[in-house]
């Protein structure tokens, strides 16, 4: 009876180990179907599928017509891959798969490549491939979800945060994939309308904000470390128009003062003309004649001076009213807020959206630098100690 005991529990244990080793499968795929080396498995107990070697049009079919939808992670990290096809991962099918590793060596990823799965995330292993065409959003407007990802060990890419304020006030924080030296922008997070682009981005890469939705007001802003701009950048951009009254046009402030270089298709909007025909554009006072005569630039509706105009109200500058809570004052050195109720915390924000400045506060009477600020202003936001917290803006 100990000896029959003892073999049931062995049999048990041998029986679960397979199980829990089915959890995780690697197969390398070298002529022999994808299929054909997973029909000896139990598909529906694999969470994590790590795939080396090459694969077929037909292991990709398998992908999209099975696999996906039994998968939480699928890992291609070391696959022979330099190329992903349009529609990869496409499937009508509902999935359940919530990660998807890339390869390292992967040079492109064709057309609609991260729309599907949604809410799935994918993870850059290596230098980041050239995207195809509509690769985030459906062009007839369906949003996709998915999101992008470095790896922890990628020497080619990092991950930024920064801080964007919306045309209805909400400061949300937006994470971009950058070059390690965070000089060209891959990638900014899908949420929302056009962020605005960080100082420091030189090249703003193909296809980064192709499809997004722009409301009417909404302002984005480009550095004036901005050398270049891909091709399709801004291309089928959805316009927001109210039908009656509304904050008017949306903006895109350039605050390089030589016009960025434009790619193939960069503001053409399919179906009805080009984004330029619905924005006003906003460059440094020197550089509106600039622009007007630059190939693509040219074309905007109309091309206003920053000195001037202010992008946020579309209109023409106004001497900006302090709110209620908070007084300021200048002098040549520094800016002096007077703060009529305690405050916890201020933060210091550039118009691109860079933090440059996080501190407590002990004193109702803030004295800044002025070297502090950027121009043409900066943002402070004020968290006071009732719960409350005020936006004001601080000339340079």
């Amino acid at each position: 009876m100990k000896k029959l005991f003892i073999s049931t529990i062995l049999v048990l244990f041998a029986v679960c180990s397979v199980k829990a080793q089915q959890d995780t499968i690697k197969i390398h795929v070298d002529g022999t179907s994808l299929e054909s080396l997973l029909e000896d498995y139990d598909k529906g107990s694999i969470s994590y599928l790590s795939i080396t070697g090459k694969l077929s049009e037909d292991d990709y079919a398998y992908f999209r017509g099975s696999l996906l939808q039994k998968l939480d992670v699928l890992d291609l990290k070391y696959a022979e891959i330099d190329s992903l096809p349009d529609n990869v991962f496409y499937s009508s099918q509902k999935t359940t798969i919530s990660q998807i590793i890339l390869p390292r060596n992967l040079k492109y990823v064709g057309d609609k490549g991260f729309v599907y799965p949604l809410n799935a995330s994918y993870v850059i292993t290596g230098q980041f491939p050239q995207l195809g065409n509509n690769m985030y959003y459906e062009p007839n407007g369906r949003i996709g979800i998915a999101n992008l990802k470095i790896s922890k060990d990628n020497i080619y890419c990092k991950e930024v945060e920064m801080l964007h304020k919306f045309y209805d006030g909400e400061l949300i924080n937006i994470r971009c994939i950058c070059s390690s030296d965070t000089t060209i922008l891959y990638y900014q997070d899908v949420r929302g309308g056009i962020p605005n682009v960080m100082e420091g981005v030189r090249i703003i890469s193909s296809n980064v904000f192709e499809n997004r939705m722009v409301g009417e007001g909404d302002v984005t802003y480009l550095p004036s470390t901005l050398d270049s701009i891909g091709d399709r950048a801004f291309y089928n951009i959805n316009m927001i128009i109210s039908t009656c009254c509304g904050p008017g046009k949306s903006h895109l402030a350039c605050k390089a003062v030589n016009p960025p270089k434009l790619g193939k298709e960069v503001f053409k909007i399919e179906h009805s003309g080009y984004y330029t025909l619905h924005a006003y554009l906003y460059v440094p006072d020197e550089s509106v004649e600039l622009y007007k005569e630059a190939d693509g630039w040219k074309n905007f509706v109309e091309i206003r001076p920053l000195g001037r105009y202010d992008p946020i109200k579309g209109g023409i500058k106004e001497n900006i009213k302090s709110p209620n809570a908070i007084e300021i004052k200048y002098n040549e050195v520094d800016c002096t807020l007077q703060l009529s109720k305690p405050a916890s915390r201020m933060m210091v924000y550039d118009v691109d959206g860079t933090q440059v400045l996080n501190n407590k506060i002990t004193s109702q009477t803030i004295r800044l630098n002025k070297s502090l600020l950027g121009k043409p202003y900066s943002l402070a936001v004020i968290a006071f100690t009732d719960g409350t917290t005020e936006v004001v803006k601080l000339k340079y």
